[in-house]
């Protein structure tokens, strides 16, 4: 009785177990059913999340405007491409200012650049480091970017200690992408500004390196934890690597395999993760983002409760209902009905779901399925999924697939397959294996999703992109080509017009031929204008960074303004400050063209009054000056409206401006531009009816050379009393300041009859040496003044008198000395043409005189030149220009006709060449002539409309001897002819062959020395260059032992000056290398950084590269010096030692030679002590004291 009760409680226990256990088993596969499908879902909406991820860093990065600028820069930049060939030194101001822009405009930490040994050569960062003479050729974005790829690369900064994104560009010898790479450009940024993007995400987002390491991320609590194992091995790699600072020094945390495709568990939560590939062209491999979503929320668990019970309940009552009526057939059939709304989920899925079983056979596809691939269920079922296969997929992905599934882990990847009807698809696929209770897989199921149209619209932006940037490509081969089209015959016009107003005409004509040329000048200028500004917004404008005096500058604007001034009765004043270096460093060209257009505005705008243009130096800091220039008028003036839109394109005050005054719009935008790559800025301050005062800067390197007209006759001028008479204040004010820098000592007077008091009064104790009068002042004017003081006033020291005045080209010599003036200078005046004046009416000769008078063209009758040009007009004004020198011209129309020339028997002394003709081009003609031994030295000089460093280095590099520009400006054409084609005077004394000239020297090869380059520094000079390096030799001799006992001592400025002068010599002379080490140590000194490796490295090269030299020079042929000619009369002696003053005041690189072509002859009319004395002063380039012993003893 007692096992009966058991026996019933026991099947009662069962009966109900079974109605519990089997609703919650089946509950808890609904869940995880449904789990599935939100997963699914899910997995798309975090993959297309990733790829969003990754094209934003793609933005910020490979395709950010830093990348752009670098690009551009690497390959346009003649200054770029300059510094890292070593043309330029290390860290030079140009360098360091475009760096500058670049690091404001892309909020980067640090801009350098390395040439190809990977060595820094210029660095720019916001910090006060500097890395200059540093190695990376160490690291892998350097390495990449030698292979012409752009690349990105992650790591922690060396020296700084902070993460940075390392953006670097390949630098390129030639304006192609195809050529030659010379140097890297490195733009730093700070990873904040990735990491400040990626924290708008508010699950896990980690940016993960080749290594496994993740580098940024949204949690910074994962940061350097490495997805993956980590072992001992591996975590030495990651110390080694260096990209990583000091994090895999100490212990670091493994974290999964997040990359592996798997969802992972972290902190004990589970996460989705995708990821996706980052295209940074990394040499290490590649990075990857990897986006994790919480698996609690992709099924919130109040949808997880809800579908549990539902399903739970709905079971529990049938499974009761069975229990109750078990062997009922309707109740049966009821159980069926229930299980197939489980699974009617699975039938109305949008997406396409496979399963199969576990050897991959097919047993089950839903309708979604048979819609995409076009198969039925029976034509599939019992198939396998390859017979979706489109023969497109590598058969390694099928091969880890089959690995993942096996191993019982889920797969997930992207295939392109193929529809029944043969169309092909792209499909992003999750497969799943499904197991029993004993852990065994059973089945396989794929979830899949049509992705087609997604890789479609990827395409087609990256094809737009491609398009995009090929237009741009095509605008630049426009520019430069309408630039040689429209400028060829606007230059023959102007050169023409220049030809034709050198014959005889009538005043008609000669009317008529000065507006064509007028007109034609004017036309080039609007065409320049909008080719300019083309090539701003191109960002193609290029500045030069060459040395020039600023009063020339200023006195080519004076020059090309004055008669519009002159004509509207306008004063024109020009201030320039004391202080202003007379030598700077910058492009003259461009500064011209802003402050002509300023000027040229403020005139035409002005009716009444004057316009005065002000030079004023605002800083000098590290060799540096950044100056002031300023163009007041008193003028129309703007209003506020009109201000606005001043600097805009295209805009001018209003639209009647361009109909009265004419002109384009664009002027003032490009000065704008203009200034801003001068590293300055630009503005107006008016007032309508006032006036107008537009003012800018810029930043200049100082000059070293001397200018010619600050030493004429200084000593004999130092505090010579000038009185200045004007009666406009501003004018005399600025005269003045002139005066006293230059050391005279000036009285200021407002009036003639003012004037002629003080000259009374002074007669007797402390006369005026010279008088500056205005010529047109109210009452008394300036030459009826000039003719009192001259005869009437009965002074004894009668002072010379100069007319300053806006008129003088009005007055002739004759004019002047019939008034009782000495001579007369243009206003607006210069510290030069002050000079020029003074000593002019003092000395009876002046700086001006000596200038215009080296200037002119030679006598080259014998000498024979070959002009090269497929454009017959641009020809005829080279022939006509050089026939005019008594040369003898012959005419090629292309480069093959010119070395077919050349190898007939025809003599000939030097060949322009232009650059781009048909058939054969300049370059390669050079190239053939340069192979025939005969011509081997022949002077071969460029053609072309291109100013730019870049193109005068190609040039060079062809094998050509020089550079001139068209139009043709006869003073650069006839200097080419003087400089390699110097003819006989006084009886062949000085006659040089070119061939002789530029012969090398007859020593063995110096490693260090590039003997070509060091000819170039002396325009090709044999016998000059080996005094140069003799001359080195010797001073040198000491300087490794001097510098050494300068730092051993503390005394670091002579010191830097010691490395500043070798490394000056160093240049001259070709030693690039000791030139680099040189500039390195000056810099490190002067900065007060770290010097001693420095130090010790330019010891060693100065040992080394003397050693050598020395050895060369001994074994050399002693230099061949000019035959002796026959001795020559006083009257040819004076003659030579004029021309030896004019050399020596002038600072001339050809005083040497020319003292030494002399010397024989010379020798006869001095002493021995003097000659010897002078011979010194020459050969030591003491110029001065040459030309103080030349006054001294000759007069």
């Amino acid at each position: 009785m007692g096992s009966r009760r058991v026996l019933s409680f026991f099947k009662i226990f069962l009966g109900t177990a079974a109605l519990f256990l089997i609703p919650l088993t089946v509950s808890y596969i609904a869940v995880e059913f449904t789990e599935k499908i939100f997963i699914f879902k899910k997995r798309s909406e975090v993959q297309i999340t990733a790829s969003e991820i990754v094209d934003n860093i793609h933005s910020r990065t490979i395709y950010s405007r830093s990348m752009g600028a670098a690009n551009i820069l690497g390959i346009l930049n003649s200054y770029v491409k300059s510094i890292v060939l070593g043309d330029l030194p290390n860290d030079h101001p140009l360098i360091m200012d475009l760096q500058e822009v670049l690091l404001k405009e892309s909020n980067a930490e640090a801009v350098y650049l390395l040439n190809k040994q990977g060595i820094v050569v210029s660095y720019s960062d916001i910090s006060p480091i500097t890395l200059t003479g540093q190695n990376f050729s160490f690291r892998p974005y350097f390495i990449q970017a030698m292979k012409g790829k752009h690349n990105i690369f992650a790591a922690q900064g060396i020296s700084s200690k902070t993460r940075g994104l390392y953006i670097a560009t390949p630098v390129y010898a030639d304006r192609r992408s195809d050529s030659q790479i010379i140097g890297v450009m490195v733009v730093k940024d700070s990873i904040n500004n990735l990491e400040d993007f990626i924290r708008k995400y508010e699950d896990p987002v980690f940016m993960v390196s080749p290594q496994g390491v993740i580098f940024a991320s949204n949690k910074p609590e994962y940061l350097y934890k490495v997805a993956g194992s980590l072992n001992q091995e591996k975590k030495k790699v990651l110390a080694s690597l260096r990209r990583f600072g000091a994090a895999f020094d100490k212990d670091a945390e493994e974290l999964g395999a997040i990359l592996d495709g798997k969802d992972i568990t972290l902190d004990g939560e589970k996460y989705l993760v995708k990821t996706h590939p980052i295209d940074w062209n990394d040499l290490e491999g590649t990075w990857n983002i990897a986006y994790l979503v919480k698996m609690e929320n992709i099924l919130p668990s109040v949808v997880r409760h809800s579908v549990f019970w539902v399903v739970f309940s709905v079971l529990f009552i049938v499974q009761g209902m069975i229990y109750v009526a078990v062997g009922n057939r309707k109740k049966r059939m009821e159980v069926e009905e229930q299980n197939r709304k489980i699974f009617k989920a699975v039938e109305q899925s949008p997406a396409s779901i496979i399963i199969t079983d576990s050897g991959g056979v097919i047993e089950y596809v839903n309708p979604k399925f048979t819609e995409l691939t076009e198969y039925t269920f029976e034509e599939v079922r019992g198939s396998k999924p390859s017979i979706l296969k489109s023969g497109n997929t590598e058969d390694n992905i099928y091969k880890t697939l089959w690995d993942t599934i096996l191993s019982g882990r889920e797969w997930h990847g992207e295939f392109l397959n193929k529809k029944k009807s043969g169309e092909k698809y792209w499909e992003s696929v999750v497969i799943s294996p499904v197991k029993n209770h004993a852990g065994e897989i059973t089945n396989f199921v794929g979830i899949k999703e049509d992705i087609t149209d997604k890789k479609r619209v990827m395409k087609e932006l990256e094809a737009a992109r491609l398009t995009a940037e090929s237009a741009t490509e095509a605008k630049s081969m426009f520019l430069a080509n309408m630039s040689h089209e429209i400028r060829t015959p606007l230059n023959a016009i102007i050169g023409l017009s220049d030809l034709a107003l050198k014959t005889d005409l009538n005043p008609k004509q000669t009317d008529y031929i000065k507006k064509v040329k007028n007109a034609g000048t004017s036309l080039l200028a609007i065409v320049n204008d909008i080719l300019d500004f083309s090539k701003v917004e191109a960002g193609k404008i290029e500045l030069e960074n060459i040395e020039f005096e600023l009063d020339s500058v200023l006195e080519n604007i004076v020059t090309a303004v004055f008669q519009k001034a002159e004509e509207k009765g306008l004063e024109f004043l020009l201030h320039v400050g004391s202080d202003v270096p007379p030598v700077i460093k910058g492009d003259p060209l461009r500064l011209g063209q802003v402050l002509i257009n300023l000027v040229n505005n403020a005139v035409k705008f002005t009716e009444d009054g004057e316009v005065e243009l002000s030079v004023k130096l605002i800083r000098e800091f590290d060799n540096k000056a950044e100056i002031s220039f300023s163009v007041r008028d008193t003028g129309v003036g703007l209003m506020e409206e009109q201000r606005n839109r001043l600097f805009t394109a295209f805009a001018q005050a209003d639209g009647s401006t361009t109909r009265k005054y004419g002109g384009t719009g664009l002027g003032l935008s490009i000065s704008k531009k203009l200034t801003e790559l001068m590293g300055g800025s630009i503005r107006v301050d008016s007032e309508y009816g006032k006036g107008s005062l537009f003012s800018f800067s810029a930043l200049f390197e100082i000059g070293s050379r001397a200018v010619p007209w600050m030493r004429y006759g200084h000593e004999d001028l130092k505090e010579v009393k000038v009185l200045v008479v004007d009666d406009n204040s501003s004018a005399r004010q600025i005269i003045r300041e002139i005066l006293e820098n230059l050391d005279f000592t000036p009285v200021e007077a407002e009036s003639a009859e003012e004037a002629i008091e003080l000259i009374k009064k002074h007669d007797q104790s402390d006369p005026y040496k010279v008088i500056l009068m205005d010529w047109k002042m109210p009452g008394m004017n300036g030459l009826e003044a000039a003719g009192i003081i001259r005869s009437d006033l009965g002074i004894k020291n009668k002072p010379y008198t100069v007319m300053v005045t806006a008129f003088g080209r009005e007055l002739d010599r004759k004019t002047i000395e019939s008034h009782g003036a000495d001579g007369f200078i243009n206003k607006p005046v210069t510290a030069s043409s002050l000079i020029d004046g003074i000593s002019s009416v003092i000395f009876k000769s002046g700086y001006e005189k000596e200038k215009k008078a080296a200037e002119s063209a030679e006598n080259f009758r014998g000498v024979s030149v070959l002009v090269v040009d497929d454009n017959e007009i641009n020809r005829q004004i080279a022939a006509e220009l050089l026939e005019d020198t008594g040369a003898s011209v012959f005419q090629a129309s292309n480069g093959r006709e010119a070395v077919n020339f050349l190898k007939s028997d025809e003599r000939c002394d030097i060949v322009f060449m232009d650059l781009q003709m048909p058939d054969m081009d300049g370059y390669e003609a050079v190239k053939i002539i340069r192979a025939d031994q005969r011509f081997a030295e022949l002077p071969v000089i460029a053609m072309t409309a291109h100013a730019l460093d870049e193109e005068r280095r190609k040039t060079r590099d062809a094998g050509m001897d020089g550079h001139i520009t068209k139009p043709i400006i006869p003073a650069e054409l006839y200097g080419c002819l003087k400089s390699f084609c110097v003819t006989g005077e006084f009886g062949g004394i000085c006659s040089v062959s070119a061939g002789s000239a530029r012969k090398e020297p007859d020593i063995p090869p110096v490693e260090g020395i590039d003997f070509k380059k060091g000819l170039r520094t002396v325009a090709g000079k044999t016998e000059l260059y080996m005094r140069m390096l003799e001359k080195f030799a010797v001073s040198s001799a000491e300087t490794d032992k001097k510098l050494t006992a300068e730092l051993e001592r503390g005394d670091l400025k002579t010191a830097e000056m010691t490395a500043h002068t070798v490394k000056g010599l160093a240049g001259n002379i070709g030693a690039d290398r000791l030139y680099e080490i040189a500039g390195r140590l000056e810099r490190l000194i002067a900065d007060n950084g770290e010097f001693s490796a420095a130090a010790e490295e330019f010891t060693g090269e100065m040992r080394r590269l003397l050693t050598a030299l020395n050895e060369a020079l001994k074994s050399s042929a002693p230099v061949k010096q000019p035959e002796p000619v026959p001795a020559v009369s006083r009257e040819d002696f004076e003659r030579i030692m004029e021309k030896m003053c004019s050399l020596l005041e002038d600072d001339d690189s050809e005083t040497v030679d020319y003292f030494m072509s002399i010397r024989e002859q010379a020798s006869a009319f001095f002493t021995e002590q003097e000659f010897k004395r002078l011979h010194k002063a020459v050969n030591s380039y003491e110029f001065e004291e040459a030309l103080r012993i030349l006054r001294s003893e000759h007069g």
